[in-house]
């Protein structure tokens, strides 16, 4: 491996520099993604991480119940998101290791380049578009919010006391594990990880939770 960087020009190291970190992530988020759907638990593709630097923890093919994009990867269903976390990471897997290709072929650096960027870019648009599918077959999976009454779950982000805010649980719906946007009326926060019960829906969608006795 040292042998063959050592082979590499500086435009080859950049490629591999860029390829390879994104192709490591790329590979966690195929295993959580299998892992969560495997073992019918909530295996959460970053953790508590927030690489997508929105400000919310994101879930690797993940977003988040790993079995569904992000949040971020689409806007409603409707309009395409191109620089969701996961078509960023697409889009570097495949410019840095088609770039590698044809710079390894003897083009010159401007093809490598501009070539790398059409085909990470053209990744990109896939992603975006396999999200946006994979969000409507969720859409249209006759998911109903209130099927969650009564079920217990565990928080993902931290639940503000007194509606101050939403925060999001994990649970169990229709067969699978979702996630979804949750108030409470409680006098303190639920903190991530703690154990709670649905008591009613509001707002369309957005669940009332309270702390499990």
């Amino acid at each position: 491996m040292f042998q063959w960087l050592q082979s590499l020009d500086t435009l080859g190291i950049v490629f591999v520099c860029l390829a390879l970190p994104a192709s490591v992530i790329l590979l966690i988020q195929i295993i959580m993604t299998l892992v969560g759907m495997g073992g019918g638990g909530d295996a959460d593709f970053d953790g508590d991480a927030d690489f997508g630097g929105d400000a919310e923890p994101d879930g690797v093919f993940g977003d988040d119940d790993p079995a569904m994009p992000d949040a971020d990867s689409f806007n409603g269903g409707g309009a395409l998101n191109l620089f969701s976390f996961r078509g960023i990471i697409a889009f570097f897997v495949t410019f840095g290791w088609v770039g590698l290709a044809v710079e390894s072929s003897g083009s010159p650096a401007w093809v490598s380049l501009l070539v790398g960027f059409a085909a990470g870019v053209l990744m990109m648009f896939a992603v975006a578009l396999l999200l946006r599918a994979l969000f409507r077959l969720q859409s249209d999976g006759t998911v109903n919010p209130r099927n969650a009454v009564g079920v217990s779950g565990t928080v993902y982000l931290t639940i503000p006391a007194k509606r101050g805010g939403k925060g999001k649980v994990n649970l169990l719906v229709q067969g699978a594990y979702r996630e979804f946007d949750a108030v409470t009326d409680s006098e303190e926060p639920i903190k991530t990880g703690a154990e709670v019960t649905v008591r009613a829906v509001t707002g369309g969608d957005t669940l009332v939770v309270m702390p499990r006795n």
